[in-house]
């Protein structure tokens, strides 16, 4: 079944407005990743395993469940699960129009590059919006019904933890959006699905390889003085390390942690948040920049 947007004609589209263009491509986006099979098998992995987590502790009487505990539990699990499976989606989104010739569809029916690109960004921000607000009022739920059900003490959040529970999700969100821009860059340089979640999964496992083994050498003084002063300085700004500490830092924001917010996040969070934009937005115009240059028959 085709999608009012493709059959509309390049005449009736001029109608419309620059803006007006992308919120129809937005649409005809969230359109291809409900008919996409790999859709429907990553979000029932996503929550069927979040399920399984909740069954298991309610199950054991773990007392983790009562808020901010179900919080911070879900918030860890999204962003670490996430950071594996969302990046899938934007693969899939982008790199199928490679796969299957809909980039030479749209670009051929009079729509910029530009538009396209933004569309596509758009869609991914909202959907991973959608899913993290989901999970976030899910925890919420969880945390509040668990210990009516089995009279257990929990924390009552205050008007102050409620205004920081936005910055919490914030946080989550630009953690993951990160990973979701490395898939859109590496799609884009691929030309394929495949190739744009190899490479993503393949950054992440480098990354994580290699500063590890080269925590390892510094601690046990293998790397020469110069060179491990420039790694300590470095290594913490790599992408995964500041999505890492984005992670810790907001989750000191929930209410049990927040004595440690003050001295922590109030501090490193800010900085942190503004970098991992930062690397968002130079990965989005380095696949803006190979994008321009495609002709339209690949």
């Amino acid at each position: 079944m085709q999608n009012a947007w493709i059959e509309a004609s390049p005449r009736q589209r001029r109608r419309r407005s620059w803006f007006g263009e992308v919120v129809s491509l937005i649409g005809w986006n969230w359109f291809v990743l409900r008919r996409r099979a790999s859709m429907t098998v990553i979000l029932t992995l996503f929550f069927g395993i979040a399920a399984l987590i909740v069954i298991g502790l309610f199950l054991l009487g773990s007392g983790l469940l009562a808020y901010p505990g179900s919080l911070n539990i879900l918030s860890q699990y999204t962003v670490k699960l996430g950071a594996f499976l969302f990046p899938v989606l934007a693969a899939i989104l982008v790199g199928s129009e490679y796969s299957q010739g809909m980039q030479r569809q749209i670009l051929s029916r009079g729509l910029s590059r530009a538009q396209v690109l933004i569309a596509q960004l758009i869609s991914l921000f909202l959907l991973l919006l959608v899913l993290v607000v989901i999970m976030f009022l899910l925890a919420l739920l969880i945390g509040f019904a668990v210990p009516m059900l089995k009279q257990m003490q929990w924390a009552v959040p205050s008007s102050y933890h409620w205004e920081l529970l936005p910055v919490f999700l914030l946080g989550c969100v630009l953690d993951l959006f990160l990973y979701m821009t490395m898939a859109v860059f590496f799609a884009t340089l691929a030309r394929t699905p495949v190739g744009g979640v190899a490479f993503v999964l393949v950054y992440e496992m480098l990354e994580l390889a290699l500063w590890g083994t080269l925590q390892a050498f510094l601690a046990m003084g293998v790397i020469q003085e110069d060179a491990a002063r420039w790694i300590q300085n470095i290594g913490p700004w790599l992408p995964g390390n500041v999505a890492n500490r984005v992670a810790a830092l907001t989750s000191d924001l929930l209410p049990g942690n927040f004595e440690q917010a003050t001295s922590l996040a109030v501090t490193g969070l800010p900085i942190s948040l503004l970098t991992l934009l930062g690397y968002c937005v130079i990965l989005i115009i380095a696949a803006y920049l190979l994008y321009s240059r495609r002709d339209i028959l690949e």
